[in-house]
């Protein structure tokens, strides 16, 4: 097998593995409405996987978005960035591979991404 080949298999294992501990927190954080989104030829993203959520209020949105990144620096898993944590509204957590997004629900009704990227 060549080196590439064996790279984007291995990338491609961490991916699927850091996609289920993702999706593992996120209900044990009891996050509402879970859809997983992902890129196809016919739909291509920025990221090969994208999450989205909801939180009953800002304070269950934060603390999702909290719990998610304290457990995914305790696996030694990547964080490239987060934004939004402030306001949690809506927060964005970049894993590169994987964005998250952690809406309140009158955010993700108003954002709708799911009918713009499905």
């Amino acid at each position: 097998m060549s080196a590439d080949i064996e790279k984007k298999n291995q990338k491609n294992n961490n991916s699927d593995s850091c996609l289920q501990l993702v999706i593992e927190v996120l209900q044990e954080t009891k996050a509402d409405d879970i859809s997983h989104i992902k890129a196809t030829p016919n739909r291509p993203l920025v990221c090969d996987n994208m999450i989205i959520v909801s939180g009953r209020s800002t304070k269950h949105v934060s603390s999702i978005a909290d719990k998610l990144i304290s457990y995914l620096k305790q696996k030694k898993i990547d964080v490239h960035g987060v934004e939004g944590l402030l306001a949690s509204n809506w927060v964005l957590v970049d894993l590169g591979d994987i964005m998250v997004h952690i809406f309140h629900p009158e955010s993700r009704k108003l954002y709708d991404l799911e009918s713009m990227w499905t």
